[in-house]
């Protein structure tokens, strides 16, 4: 299986929506995934265990899939391969991911969709 180099392709950048405990309930903004390059998550700082995606499909009638890739340089517990969800149209998704599993060692997640129909947030503490 041929890995992708992240730093070979024009990604979008994603932010971190923080939440604290206690803290109520925020507003997500959701943001559409590039179906080609997918979106860049940049995890230095946080948690190993904090990571939670939320993924949605705007497609109101064909699934979509959205995709975590394995890193392509990761640590010694890095996953091998990518782990992809096919979305229900109008679906929505949620994952729970460890950093030392999914982020390429300069802390980057990459998230791939099938279209920019496919949408997610990154929450961390």
């Amino acid at each position: 299986m041929m890995k992708l180099n992240i730093q070979t392709f024009a990604a979008a950048t994603g932010t971190f929506l923080k939440v604290r405990e206690d803290e109520g309930f925020k507003a997500v903004t959701m943001v559409a995934v590039d179906g080609t390059s997918g979106i860049v998550f940049d995890t230095k700082g946080k948690k190993n265990d904090d990571i939670v995606l939320i993924a949605t499909n705007a497609n109101a009638s064909a699934a979509k899939d959205v995709t975590i890739k394995a890193p392509t340089k990761g640590s010694y517990a890095a996953a091998d391969s990518d782990l992809t969800l096919s979305l229900a149209a109008g679906g929505v998704a949620i994952a729970r991911i460890s950093t030392a599993k999914y982020a390429n060692n300069d802390g980057t997640i990459v998230i791939t969709g099938g279209s920019t129909d496919v949408k997610v947030q990154a929450i961390c503490r």
